[in-house]
């Protein structure tokens, strides 16, 4: 159930809320007493709002504009870990700052590890309310800056030259979805879906393009296939050869453009990997997942160009 604080704000204070910060504290309000006493008593003048569950903690800042998430790690009902990285993932642009109870130490430091930016023990709210303020306050400036930023921003422009070791695929690929949230382009969920059509465009850049490593060896023999990969990194023509990757993304579409330096192949000449005949196949089927969760998949005559267009859904 969610608490609105207004309702303990004098009429000053509530007019100020409509350009203040808000504030969204998941926790027991009943518990939170002492953070409600002392965010009013120390004039932070923010709205205050309380979630007291997962599910109202994802539904507040999904309807409205939140500038801080609180999160109390105290809260037995609650799994803080699991509810950060959540929260992270749903709302990349919004900054959770954790309160910790004293056993709880290992927690927040996890926590942090999977999205908040920062945490206090709970007990500083009675020593230092005005460090815990001075906390909150710095972490809403720097969403209000970053919200102001992305207001104005009208596209990203990305030049990447990867070589053929593909634990660095993953990296670039985050970079990119990233971008696609910040637009407002892609939702978690479709950002996730674009970041598998690009992951395969590079690798099959890397594997099928540069180091001319067939997919049909993967068939017969996967060992010999990832050897033959590793063997090749450090081989000429091989090893010279690298991927470009440019990207253009908008609130409107993003356009990722990769290339590799091998000879191409034909398009016509890859089995359809939706064929009975093919089902088995281990090998084929990145192509069919560019085209799944993309809106254009479009190579070039001699195959070592691929462009991919994601656009707004209507």
């Amino acid at each position: 159930m969610m608490h609105h604080s207004s309702d303990v704000l004098d009429a000053p204070a509530r007019e100020a809320t409509s350009y203040l910060p808000t504030l969204l504290i998941v926790g027991d309000p009943s518990g939170l007493n002492i953070a409600r006493e002392a965010l009013i008593e120390l004039e932070l003048g923010w709205e205050v709002i309380f979630a007291n569950s997962a599910f109202d903690a994802h539904d507040v800042p999904s309807v409205r504009d939140i500038d801080v998430i609180l999160v109390d790690l105290g809260n037995p009902h609650i799994e803080g870990v699991e509810l950060v990285e959540s929260l992270a993932s749903n709302f990349p642009h919004t900054p959770i700052v954790l309160m910790s109870a004293p056993y709880a130490v290992n927690v927040a430091l996890e926590a942090v590890r999977k999205g908040a930016v920062n945490h206090f023990p709970r007990e500083l709210l009675d020593s230092e309310p005005t460090a815990v303020l001075e906390t909150l306050r710095a972490a809403a400036n720097d969403h209000q800056q970053r919200r102001t930023a992305l207001a104005r921003l009208d596209n990203y422009f990305f030049e990447f030259t990867l070589t053929n070791d593909r634990s660095e695929v993953p990296a670039i690929v985050k970079r990119l979805a990233h971008a696609a949230i910040e637009t407002g382009l892609c939702d978690s969920t479709s950002a996730n879906r674009m970041s598998v059509a690009i992951e395969e465009s590079l690798l099959n850049s890397i594997i099928h393009g540069n180091l001319q490593v067939s997919s049909d060896l993967r068939q017969v023999d996967e060992s010999e296939y990832y050897r033959q990969i590793e063997e090749r990194r450090s081989q000429v023509p091989f090893a010279e050869r690298r991927v470009k990757l440019t990207a253009r993304i908008s609130r409107q579409e993003a356009v990722i453009v990769v290339q590799d330096e091998g000879p191409g192949f034909d398009i016509n000449a890859i089995p359809d990997p939706t064929d009975p005949e093919s089902i088995g196949r281990v090998g084929g089927r990145g192509i069919l997942l560019m085209r799944a969760f993309m809106n254009a998949v479009h190579f070039s005559e001699q195959g070592n160009r691929v462009t991919l267009v994601k656009r707004k859904p209507a």
